[in-house]
């Protein structure tokens, strides 16, 4: 008998002591000491139910008693020395006492052979009983015989989970608990489920058995595997053979297509129309229709509608509204299974309108770069352009597309979407940035400057000292222009719709110089001051021939002054500047 036990006993015995000490009557100190025959009579009544009570408490405690002490030398010695050793081993749960099953529970799920509720079944005999309690399996065959409760009691939980019945029947006593204890084998584990019973069906995703849905009917065909047979199964759910050869069950399918909604309710012939759900992703592959249910009068009718994308997650797939008048219901049939709307929608022959573009601004995106374009109606599109020129585009949603800017577009043009309904063109324009390739380094005022590259279609031309030009070719390859009076040297300063951009550099050549008249027009050498006139003389240098002279200060732009040098011999006189050389029309003498 283990330290436990004991204590149990005795604190049984205590506990039934004090029944028996309750069941003395609480008024026998009131009696008298003569009494009447009434008194006497009611005092013998009371003293024989206070024996009867206390023979009656005796008896329960000596069974109980009993029943603890035989169960408990029922136990092998091996039995009871791994049954001690669990009950040292295992602390008290807090706040509690060990009298549950989980203080013998010294073989845990972590280190505990694994079995499932088939291997149990297969030992559900009194030649070999095997039983389910609180999730681990116990092998209570050489038990059986033994029991004190008879092995009535206990034959009825082999094979099967007896949790239950094992709780209800001992309310979780340790020298139960310690007993069974001493039975365990392992852990039970939860295998696939593969069949079920009449009016559920295997749930795949779940590994569980499942009410079948309302209306839906099957009948248990095969009484020993529990298998469901089907003649159908409903949406989400696939007939596969059981382990029965005549049997078959209706298991769920994992990514069944759902429809949740359809963005209208109507549309015209070649109206783009998004519906939205679940596991839509392969759609474009199976079938989608506009289906109407058969009447007394007239047959089903069965649409095919034009899927025109499906989003990567599968929730939103674009369609156009068949060239029919007809309502009725999407119907999708994907890999995975079937799914209808929700609502109807009224299919019509008339043609759909015209898209539009929402662009409220210009934008600039270069050659392979995306626009997102907003709208309605846009997914109908047959066609987008930029300019002139086909751009690729791909469907978000029936009111979204996504274009590519495609080689070869002009810079500042017009996005067009054209669908059976029309062509819309918007106001604003698609540019991208500017490019010069070549441009003209140094000019004169009033001369043409030519610049050359792409995206050159400028809105202003501005040149040094902030003077602005006036384009002359301005087609966005080429871009001329005249320098304006009063510019100055520096970069060339180009704006358009994609940006603005500056030459390199650029340099305003001075204008080619002129001589009007000199004075005197002889003279001595060393001696003689010479006045010359002229225009753009800023900046010359003179010659007497081919003999240089030195200016004396004060020279302008029209006029100079120098005296001969000794050197000199008579000759024209010649002004040389950035812009150019002039000489005079007559000859200085020189004396």
């Amino acid at each position: 008998m283990t330290p436990n036990s004991t204590a149990n006993i005795t604190s049984k015995s205590r506990q039934q002591s004090l029944v028996v000490e309750k069941c003395k009557p609480s008024n026998q100190a009131s009696f008298s000491p003569e009494p009447d025959s009434s008194q006497r009579n009611h005092a013998v009544r009371l003293r024989k139910t206070a024996r009867q009570r206390k023979k009656f408490m005796l008896k329960v405690f000596i069974k109980s008693t009993v029943t603890a002490l035989l169960g408990l030398a029922l136990l092998t010695p091996t039995q009871l020395a791994s049954a001690a050793l669990s009950t040292q081993q295992q602390a008290p749960p807090a706040g509690g006492s060990q009298s549950t099953l989980a203080s013998a529970d010294f073989i845990t799920k972590a280190n505990a052979a694994t079995y499932t509720l088939a291997d149990v079944a297969k030992n559900n005999t009194k030649a070999s009983c095997w039983t389910v309690v609180s999730g681990f399996v116990y092998n209570i065959t050489t038990y059986i015989n033994r029991h004190p409760g008879g092995a009535s009691s206990i034959s009825k939980i082999c094979g099967v989970d007896g949790t239950t019945t094992f709780n209800n029947m001992h309310g979780g006593a340790s020298s139960q608990a310690i007993i069974l204890s001493t039975y365990k084998i392992g852990a039970l584990v939860n295998p696939p489920v593969t069949s079920c019973v009449a009016g559920y069906f295997i749930s795949i995703v779940q590994n569980t058995c499942i009410p079948a849905p309302i209306g839906f009917f099957v009948t248990a065909a095969d009484s020993a595997t529990g298998a469901v047979a089907a003649t159908a199964c409903p949406i989400g759910f696939t007939t596969a053979t059981t382990g029965s050869t005549t049997a078959s069950a209706c298991y769920e399918i994992a990514n069944v297509p759902t429809i949740t909604g359809v963005s209208s309710s109507t549309g015209k012939r070649g109206q783009a129309i998004d519906i939205v759900g679940t596991n839509l992703d392969d759609a474009p592959s199976s079938t989608l229709t506009l289906f109407t249910a058969a009447t007394s009068k007239l047959a089903a009718i069965s649409t095919p509608v034009t899927v025109l994308s499906v989003n990567a997650a599968g929730t939103r797939m674009t369609v156009l509204s068949p060239a029919v008048s007809q309502k009725g219901v999407f119907r999708i049939t994907t890999s995975r299974g079937t799914a209808s709307a929700p609502t109807t929608f009224t299919a019509s022959t008339t043609v759909t309108s015209k898209p539009a573009i929402t662009m409220t601004a210009s934008v600039v995106k270069e050659i392979g770069s995306e626009i997102t374009l907003s709208g309605t109606n846009l997914a109908s599109a047959t066609a987008i352009t930029i300019g002139s020129v086909n751009a690729p585009f791909r469907i978000v949603t029936a009111t979204t597309v996504v274009i590519t800017v495609p080689a070869g577009v002009v810079s500042g043009s017009k996005i067009s979407t054209t669908n059976p309904g029309g062509t819309t063109t918007t106001t604003k324009f698609v540019f991208q940035a500017p490019v010069i390739a070549t441009a003209t380094a140094a000019a004169k005022v009033g001369q043409t400057v030519t610049i050359t590259g792409s995206n050159l279609k400028a809105t202003s031309v501005i040149f040094g000292g902030n003077k602005t030009a006036k384009p002359v070719i301005n087609d966005g390859e080429t871009l001329t222009v005249v320098v304006p009076s009063g510019a100055l040297t520096g970069p060339i300063k180009i704006t358009t719709g994609g940006g603005f951009v500056y030459t390199s550099s650029f340099t305003v050549t001075p204008p080619t110089p002129t001589v009007t008249s000199f004075t005197p027009t002889t003279g001595k050498k060393g001696v003689t001051l010479v006045n010359v006139k002229g225009t753009n003389l800023t900046g010359a240098t003179v010659t007497i021939g081919s003999t240089p002279v030195t200016l004396s200060a004060g020279a302008t732009s029209t006029s100079l002054k120098f005296t001969i040098p000794a050197g000199a011999t008579s000759g024209k006189i010649t002004l040389t500047t950035g812009g150019g050389s002039a000489t005079s029309a007559s000859t200085l003498t020189i004396n």
